[in-house]
């Protein structure tokens, strides 16, 4: 009896070891499964890590070169524009740009300091406000017009297909020459050349040419003159040595007579000659 009962329970204990047994296996198995499934898992999130990371810093990098790139080119933009800048304040002319509705720019001092008001000027003025406190302050001569009139009249030029140039003397007697033209894009550049030794010049010639046609007519006033006086002269002694020829006594006389005619008519031709070319000097 004591037998059986120790046999029951050794093959208890035996089937429950051997269950436990295959629940260990069994767990195993499925530890060793899912320990694969993390490392496999770990390995594609690792790859993709890398993966990322080093798109990551390719896109950084890519990133960087775009932003020097944009960098390199606004400093050399910032650059071109500070050299223009430098080249239009060295120009001897006034320079200003306006935008399409007549609104200033920007301009150089040249040009503000035309304007005898550079302190009040600023970008965004309109070229009627520029015009009109020149004007005011008495800057240039604008005849009877109001000072409000007479901008209105220089802005208005900019309406026209072809904007032509004009004159204005500044109250410091220099003469100065506005050149404006409108762009494609809309905007008017406005150029103004102090054109002073050019107008004296241009004086001093047409003063020197009229002295000159003034001196060649007197000229012709006195050769015509004196011309007559000799041809008349000339035809008294034509006509007395035609006379004399006639009434000579002897071969000798009559060789003088003919001398003295012919020498008169010879002067009488070369006083014709010098009389017909200062008609053509003076025409």
């Amino acid at each position: 009896m004591d037998g059986s009962i120790s046999d029951t329970l050794y093959l208890n204990e035996r089937r429950r070891r051997l269950a436990a047994e295959r629940t260990l296996e069994h767990t195993r198995r499925e530890l060793a499964q899912a320990h694969a499934a993390l490392v496999a898992n770990a390995d594609r999130l690792s790859r993709r890590y890398l993966s990322q990371r080093e798109y990551n810093l390719k896109l950084t990098e890519r990133q960087q070169s775009v932003l020097q790139q944009r960098k390199d080119a606004a400093d050399l933009a910032d650059r071109a524009r500070r050299r223009l800048w430098h080249a239009l304040e060295a120009m001897r002319d006034g320079f200003a740009l306006f935008d399409g509705l007549g609104r200033l720019i920007a301009a150089n001092k040249v040009y503000l300091d035309l304007f005898d008001a550079a302190s009040e000027l600023a970008p965004g003025c309109h070229a009627t406000e520029i015009f009109g406190l020149a004007a005011e302050e008495g800057a240039f001569n604008i005849g009877d017009l109001s000072p409000e009139e007479w901008a209105r009249q220089q802005v208005a030029r900019w309406d026209e297909e072809t904007v032509p140039s004009f004159n204005l003397k500044h109250y410091d007697g220099r003469v100065l020459r506005f050149q404006d033209r409108r762009v494609p894009d809309g905007d008017i550049v406005s150029l103004v050349l102090d054109i002073t030794e050019q107008r004296d010049k241009e004086e001093a010639l047409t003063t020197a040419r009229d002295e000159a046609e003034q001196m060649a007519r007197a000229k012709t006033e006195f050769l015509a003159r004196m011309s007559h006086e000799i041809q008349t002269l000339m035809n008294g002694i034509i006509g007395i040595s035609q006379i004399l020829t006639q009434q000579a006594e002897d071969d000798e006389m009559t060789l003088y007579a003919r001398t003295i005619r012919d020498s008169a008519e010879a002067l009488l031709l070369i006083v014709n000659d010098t009389l017909d070319v200062s008609k053509l000097e003076a025409n």
